[in-house]
């Protein structure tokens, strides 16, 4: 099936819109809660253990969501490329406004050098990074559409992948480590 402007629109709006709704809920439920605290730990190993498990691993699930429901509707069995397509907007949508949320809320507590390249970095590469991991999230959803057989191990990888690579990346933030794993994604 060809890519559709409506099916794009869903993408990016149920993400942006009832996704980060859903996962804002969560994180003051627990045990989604005790999680999330400890991305804000002052010892590394609690602040790892957040930033991944607390952080990554729920934003992941909450953009994968909508392409979830996509290939899991009757009928619809899209190519990986198209899922991939629509997974990326997805994360797009998920990148933009939590980066419009963050200028409103963290950025402005920050001088102006530092507020600016938040501003800049936060509405430019990082949209980008949240689309990259949702695509491969979303390639992975697409081939346990194609094979029953493997779909539960699929979506185990399709969740963990990229969940990984955002816990890094959220982890050492903007050393050389970081950048490198932006690179690698």
């Amino acid at each position: 099936f060809p890519v559709t402007i409506a099916r794009c629109l869903v993408c990016f709006f149920v993400t942006g819109v009832v996704s980060i709704s859903v996962l804002l809920g969560l994180q003051h439920l627990p045990p989604w809660s005790v999680l999330y605290s400890l991305a804000f730990s002052e010892a590394f190993p609690m602040r790892a253990m957040g930033m991944l498990f607390g952080v990554a691993l729920h934003e992941e699930l909450c953009k994968a969501a909508v392409i979830l429901w996509l290939v899991r509707r009757p009928g619809s069995i899209l190519m990986p490329q198209t899922v991939v397509f629509y997974g990326m907007i997805s994360g797009l949508g998920f990148g933009i406004y939590e980066g419009v949320n963050y200028q409103q809320t963290i950025n402005r507590q920050q001088g102006v050098d530092t507020a600016y390249f938040l501003n800049v970095a936060r509405l430019t590469a990082l949209p980008f990074l949240h689309a990259t991991w949702t695509g491969i999230a979303s390639y992975f959803i697409a081939f346990a559409s194609l094979v029953p057989k493997k779909r539960f191990g699929l979506w185990v990888i399709a969740i963990l992948t990229p969940a990984i690579l955002h816990g890094i990346y959220n982890i050492c933030g903007w050393n050389i480590l970081g950048l490198a794993v932006g690179l690698l994604s």
